[in-house]
């Protein structure tokens, strides 16, 4: 067999910097805040790993003055704005582009370690890596939250934020009511679906309905109750309060890299193949995998090939066996313990070509698993519009702002351009899912004008100038890119992905 070595071509700054436009000045009066009848002493923001501030995969004090809470709360000139700082490299730690061997590894060394536990007072900033809807009124601890219930995982991230019991065992929702806020944002939803996602499908959707845990047998909340709930009990604080809603979580350079490059390359190459993976549906255990993805496939994002499955595509066409030794070894057990549970694999056929040696489910979301995220997502979005209107609530429409990014090739905005390439685009970090300094700056002043247009204030935005740095533009073309399971493992279990 032939074997075909396919390059994906990536250009990577070393520095996030930005080329093309000039930035416009804004004027004077665009700088100064102006809250007219009301008063912002008080700022709190609920949400998850992007309101956290989150970047290439880590919490960490270097791009968590970044964080969208943090930039509003500038703009606002509260005199107390704290957030759970974590020492470089981060947690986890934060990943790292080598530009000689291409390689995208975290940062060496032990994890970082948090800044400021000894605060006395809750944070203002409590967005939770990995939190879902539930989980703002109700988690309290690693083993209480939403997903250690569905799915026996816990999240370390919850005691990082809400450090009970030395809280009084609060949720994060009763640590903002203890602080009287005067304005709160609640940006939240996107982990419903976000694992689901992150793992090729195989970490299930929040039910839109209450239903019966599959794995466990008890009943559990759906998302309407979790979040109508929310909803109903934020409204009881009297605040000014702007919410997001949920993006569209297939949109992000993580799932739509890999596959626009592996293609390009297919065709540069000629290979008349079609990529062979294996669907959500298929049971190795008993069957070979039936999915089949064409170049257009690939390239109109019918299949989204997820950025975890970058390091894998030069073993396509080889008799390789390198997913199920990274994924083994992952799990702790031996490759042959593996691969006894999915009889049908032969490692001696070429990979990504042969049903028997298919691109990994995990790789990958096929056409009906890419419907039920947007479905989801859809249903999310419906219920949170409504009751944002019922409530009087201000409502940022993340999904159409990041949507009309994608369909329109990018946005511009006070006079650079961004758009949602991988890196280069500006918008994201290196893990593909969270996003840049810049792109964090850019929803800070989303919401601020979601904030001006329903409370007739006028808070000064963000200016992007200030957040991008004044590093030399310096471009690199990076062949074949590196990423691998283990690299990304920290994202994984960031965003419920976790599949080992």
């Amino acid at each position: 067999m032939k074997y075909f070595k396919i390059f994906l071509i990536v250009f990577l700054p070393l520095f996030f910097a930005l080329t093309g436009c000039k930035l416009d000045e804004p004027n004077a009066a665009s700088t100064q805040s102006d809250l007219g009848t009301h008063t912002v002493s008080r700022y709190v923001a609920l949400g998850n790993s992007l309101t956290a501030g989150v970047q290439s995969g880590s919490l960490v004090e270097d791009h968590q003055v970044f964080s969208y809470p943090n930039l509003i709360a500038g703009q606002l000139g509260v005199e107390t704005f704290e957030q759970p700082t974590v020492s470089f490299p981060g947690i986890s730690n934060i990943l790292q582009f080598n530009p000689i061997t291409h390689a995208v590894t975290p940062a060496p060394g032990a994890e970082g370690t948090p800044n400021n536990l000894g605060y006395a007072a809750p944070y203002n900033n409590l967005g939770i890596p990995t939190a879902t809807t539930w989980d703002v009124l109700h988690a309290t601890n690693s083993t209480n939250n939403y997903r250690y219930m569905f799915f026996g995982e816990d999240n370390p991230a919850v005691d990082l934020v809400l450090r009970n019991p030395n809280l009084g065992n609060t949720s994060m929702f009763a640590q903002a009511a203890l602080q009287h806020p005067d304005l709160l944002t609640l940006w939240i939803g996107s982990n419903d679906v976000l694992g689901f996602a992150t793992s090729g499908g195989l970490k299930p959707i929040t039910p839109y309905a209450d239903f019966t845990n599959p794995f466990t047998g008890l009943p559990m909340p759906g998302f309407e109750t979790s979040m109508t709930e929310l909803m109903d009990t934020v409204a009881t604080l009297g605040a000014m309060v702007a919410v997001a809603n949920v993006p569209d979580v297939t949109s992000p350079p993580f799932f739509t890299t890999v596959g626009q490059a592996l293609a390009a390359g297919f065709i540069a190459s000629g290979i008349p193949y079609p990529l062979s993976y294996e669907k959500g549906t298929d049971d190795l255990s008993a069957g070979i995998a039936t999915g089949s993805a064409t170049t257009t496939d690939m390239l109109n994002g019918t299949v989204l090939l997820l950025l975890t499955g970058s390091g894998y595509t030069d073993e396509i066409g080889k008799p390789s066996g390198k997913w199920y030794r990274d994924f083994a070894a992952m799990k702790g057990i031996t490759v042959d313990q593996l691969l006894a549970t999915m009889p049908v694999v032969d490692t001696t056929q070429a990979f990504g070509f042969h049903p028997q040696n298919p691109w990994p489910s995990a790789l990958i979301l096929d056409p009906d698993e890419i419907a039920m995220a947007k479905a989801a997502t859809s249903a999310y979005n419906q219920l949170i519009a409504a009751k944002a209107a019922e409530k009087g609530f201000a409502l940022f429409d993340a999904n159409g702002f990041l949507s009309s990014i994608v369909s329109n090739g990018g946005m511009t905005t006070q006079g650079y351009s961004f758009n949602a390439s991988y890196v280069t685009g500006g918008l994201f970090s290196l893990d593909g899912v969270h996003l840049s300094n810049a792109g964090y700056a850019i929803i800070a002043n989303s919401f601020i004008d979601a904030i001006n247009t329903k409370y007739s204030v006028s808070i000064a935005p963000v200016i992007i100038r200030n957040v991008l740095g004044f590093a030399p533009v310096k471009k690199i073309n990076a062949a074949d890119m590196k990423y691998d399971l283990r690299s990304l493992s920290g994202l994984l279990e960031m965003t419920g992905g976790k599949i080992w």
